[in-house]
This record gives structure tokens, sequence and C-alpha cells, in this order.
């Protein structure tokens, strides 16, 4: 078996403190892998004696994954120490040295999954023991993250992608202070004392390989590190660091390996038993709901009572919004709620000149116009500064929900005939999977697994946006057959596809085919732009304009360009 492993410390970026440990255990990743036959590349910003190492250059990482998949290879590990932050919910950000002169000079965890699912290898793995807090710098706010994985064609089904996290989403990781200037990662430490095998409950029996023998894997590790560092953390008297976890190998794919003289050695010290017994059960069959009241165990997430709120609103709106006399039948429209006076601009010239839509009440009856597949209007919010992105479908009526002036989520509530009353009969359902999908995403626990996208596409027909997140799920996975389903069941059912699922489509089919009739779509979803990267994006100038958030949202220069360029007039 061929495996590389890419190991990167920084200890200092501009504008931030200065790290003392991210280069040291880069180092020790190093010696670890190196002891189990990984050909490593070391990248560290700090020189040490006696120690070969590169530059920590986004681009020089780039070149030698790029060698590395074209030599051919079977496990690719990436383990990165160093600054970090999240930049919008799910896409966490590695920032390198000279992402302030440069902001290509960084690494997006979101963006490089992806890419590896499009690599041909049969096992990366990422490992992140960085800080994945929202930033409000200026600074940061055009640091998208980039790749270090080269875009390619080569989808192999063996492919298994795995991503260890020092931490939840939107919490720090912090180090512990011994004396005086010296401080200790206990996720990084706990991380290699498993991987050298001195821990019995990280160690399982592979018998996929024949002869089996005892080794490290992904779930396992994991699993143990959520236990443990907080406790470990705890006993240092420090904040409480509670690690996660997207792992999607199992046996065969593993870290560390022991042969028969090892296996003897480690069982004479430690008196693992463990290694003898059967393979353990490596399945997370948490449902999503489940996964959200662990994040409120532990005081991380959302509480009780807004996961109760929030789908007793959406039941009611739906409820609301299908009543039988309120609007007609193949009614379109657009409502915005949770702000005053809200802004809506469009570039098609029949709304902008017909002043008759600039009601009070900011809800606009499209039923006149034509909208063929669908329209994209701006919905602005003066006093924050962020200009959405939003689809207007025919045959839905919009509604856009404003929270704490950001956008929550965009409901679709059909309008015709049997849909109409099949969403009234189903609300309740709808409501439920819509509010679990939004407050995971808010929260980084949207994770693309074949169950949570079967549980949201059912009600896809009733609002597309539970299709929009069906396909991320799948995509996410690395299941471009699912997301190409849910693109041809919306296309043969006549349904208007929204802009991401368009772009997702045109990815996950590998082909030179226009994914959209007249410009490469406008995600709505911040995680697409990652995306778009894997493109000609001709959006980079706006791609520097995003804000942090679950939903798109520009600036008022990222407004502008779209104001003046692509001819948005408010109604």
């Amino acid at each position: 078996m061929t495996k590389h492993a890419i190991l990167i410390g920084v200890n200092k970026v501009p504008e931030m403190d200065l790290l003392s440990t991210p280069c040291s255990y880069a180092i020790q990743m190093q010696e670890w892998a190196e002891s189990q036959g990984y050909i490593t590349h070391l990248f560290i910003d700090k020189q040490v004696e006696g120690i070969q190492s590169r530059e920590c250059n986004r681009e020089l990482i780039l070149n030698a994954i790029s060698d590395i998949i074209e030599q051919g290879t079977d496990k690719i590990l990436i383990y990165f120490a160093g600054h970090g932050f999240e930049q919008t919910a799910g896409n966490d950000i590695w920032l390198l040295p000279g992402y302030r002169r440069n902001s290509a000079e960084s690494i997006s965890i979101f963006l490089n999954k992806a890419l590896a699912y499009t690599s041909g290898v049969p096992h990366i793995v990422f490992i992140s023991d960085t800080c994945r807090s929202r930033s409000s710098t200026n600074s940061l706010r055009a640091v998208q993250g980039n790749e270090i994985i080269p875009s390619m064609d080569r989808m192999n089904p063996q492919t298994e992608v795995d991503v260890l996290y020092s931490t939840w989403p939107g919490q720090i990781s912090t180090d512990v202070r011994v004396e005086g200037d010296e401080y200790r990662s206990i996720y990084s430490e706990c991380l290699i004392e498993c991987l050298h095998g001195r821990v019995d409950e990280v160690i399982s029996n592979i018998t996929r390989i024949v002869p089996g023998f005892p080794a490290v894997l992904s779930y396992e590790l994991n699993s143990y590190l959520k236990e443990n560092v907080p406790r470990l953390m705890r006993d240092a008297g420090s904040r409480e660091q509670v690690p996660m976890g997207e792992i999607n190998s199992r046996d065969p794919y593993f870290l560390s390996s022991f042969g028969e003289q090892n296996r003897t050695q480690q069982i004479n010290e430690t008196g693992l038993e463990y290694w003898a017994g059967d393979p353990k059960q490596s399945r997370d069959t948490r449902m999503l709901d489940e996964k959200l009241d662990s994040m409120i165990k532990l005081k991380v997430g959302p509480t009780k009572r807004s996961m109760r709120n929030l789908v007793n609103n959406f039941r009611k709106d739906y409820h609301f919004f299908t009543m039988e006399k309120l609007f007609r039948e193949e009614m379109t429209g657009l409502h915005v709620t949770g702000i005053n006076k809200p802004l809506i601009f469009s570039r098609r010239e029949s709304d902008w000149k017909n002043r008759a839509y600039n009601a009070s009440t900011r809800v606009f009856n499209f039923n006149d116009i034509d909208l063929g597949g669908g329209a994209i209007y701006l919905v602005g919010n003066k006093r924050s500064d962020r200009y959405y992105p939003v689809n207007v479908i025919p045959g839905f009526f919009t509604h856009v929900i404003f929270e704490k002036g950001e956008i929550l989520t965009v409901n679709y509530y059909p309008t015709s005939g049997n849909a109409k009353y099949e969403a009234r009969r189903f609300a309740d359902e709808v409501a439920e999977r819509k509010a679990h999908i939004i407050l995971a995403a808010k929260n980084g626990i949207f994770q693309g697994t074949q169950e949570l996208a079967g549980y949201l596409r059912s009600y896809k027909h009733l609002d597309p946006t539970l299709g929009l997140f069906a396909a991320y799920a799948y995509f996410q996975r690395g299941d471009y057959a699912g997301v190409r389903s849910v693109f041809d069941f919306m296309l043969n059912d006549r349904q208007t596809i929204v802009e991401d699922i368009w772009l997702l489509n045109f990815l996950s089919r590998g082909t030179v085919w226009d994914p959209y009739p007249y410009e490469i779509p406008l995600p709505l979803l911040t995680e697409g732009w990652s995306y778009l990267k894997m493109l000609d994006n001709p959006y980079e100038e706006l791609s520097s304009q995003l804000q942090p958030g679950l939903w798109t949202s520009f600036t008022r220069k990222g407004f502008d360009f779209l104001y003046h360029r692509y001819n948005f007039r408010q109604i």
C-alpha cells in the first residue's frame, strides 16, 4: 500500500496571536507517519534544526498533492495545526502565513472534501486542529478558502473521505498553558497517542483483509477523541472542548496498522485484550434530531425551546399559506417578514417599471408575469447591509423569513391544485424537516449522509428547498448518483429547479454540459460558492464580497456590482 501524509503547522499568521505548538505537533505527526510507512511532506513556518521542511505556501502544497495523485497512491492524510475559522456554516478555513497579502493563501476543508471525491484516491483523511469560531475581522471577510487537491475527473466508487475536527462548529480550539510561554494541545497529543496504538479503545481487527491485523480506524479514533478530550481538558483546568468528525470510511480503511511483532509488544506493554476480540460496531446510526439533541445537552448549539418554537412557527406558516381561499390557483408571489421595509430588487424590466408591486406589506404578486423557469430577486436589509439572492418559483408563494437581521430560511408554499392540499396535509412533516435542517446547518452539523438526504427529499415537491438540502447532502457524501436522481426527478416532474441543484448536478455529471441556459447559476446557499471554484467562476469578484451565513448574502459593494452589471432595479 502506498500512503502519503501532508503535515502542515503554522505558528504565526498576521493579525492573530502567536501559537507555540502547531509546528512541533506537525513534526510529531511526521514521526508517527514515517513509522507507519507513509511518505511524508512537511510544511511548517518555523525553521527547526535537523528537520527538513517546505514553506507554508498553498501552491507548494497543491503541487505536492497533484504530484502524489498523478504518481498514484492509496491514501492521503492531511493534518493541519494553526489558526482557522468558520467562514460559513460547514465551511472551515485554514489560514496560511500569506493570507493577509493574498486571500488565496487559505484552504477550505469544504471545497477540498468535494475535490477529494473526484481525485480517484481511495481514502483521504483531513485532521484539523484549529478554531472553528466565526470571525468578525474585516480582513477575513474576503477569505473563502481555496483548493489544495486538484480538480480532476477521476470518479472512484471506492473513495471515502473522513474529516476529524478538534472542536465543535462555532467553537474555539484551546491550547493549555504548561508554564511560562509553554503550551500543549491536548487534542493533538491525544490524537498522536491513539495513532501510535497506545490506547486500546481505538484498536480494531481488520477483517476484510486476509489475514487480518490490528489497526486504528477513523471511526473508533473519532469516538474516543469525542469522549475523552473534554474530560482531559477539564482535568487540565481548561474550558471544555468537544471534538467531532465526519467519518465515512469503515473496515478495511485504516490509519495505523500493527503487525504481529508490534501487536505482541503492545499487548505486553499495555494489555490490549481488545485486539483479539470481534470488531466494534462502527456505524453512527443517530438521526439528525439526535445529533442536535447532543448539541443541546453540551450547550454548544440550539436549545430545546428554540427547536420547538421553530417547528411550531413553520407548521403554522405551512397551514396558513396553504389555506384554500387565501391564494388563487397557480398564483406566484413573494412575501418578506422579520425586518421593516425590506428592499426588493429585480433584473426584469417589467417588474421595476410597474410600481404597482411596491406594496407596503411587501407582498408581491407575480401572477400576471411570465417568470419562465423562475427568476432571481435580491432581497436587501438596509440596516445590516446584507443583500440576498432569492429564487421566486412559478406556482409557489415564496416566504423569506428574517431573524436578527439575517435570513433564517426561505419557505415555498405551492398554490396549485393537489400540491396545495398535499402541502396542507403534510405541513407537520415538512415543518419538522425544515426546522431540523436549518438548525443543523446553522450549527455546522449538516453532514452529507444517504440517510439524511433520503429524510429530506421526501417532500421536495412541496418545498423545493428540501430538494436543495438533499442534493447538498448527497454531494457532500460523494454520492453523485443521488444528486442526479434529485435533479432528474424534479426535471421530469416539471418542477422548477433552484440554482444550486443545477450547479451540483453539472459537477456530478463531470461532463462538458451547459448547466443553465444562459449563465452559471448564482448559488442560494453560501456553501455552493466553494463549488464554483471547480468551474470557471464568472462571479470571482462577487466571491470576495460574501458575508458569513447559511444563505448567500453580499456586502454593499457586492450588491453594487450586481446592481450595475446585471441591471437590478428596486421594485
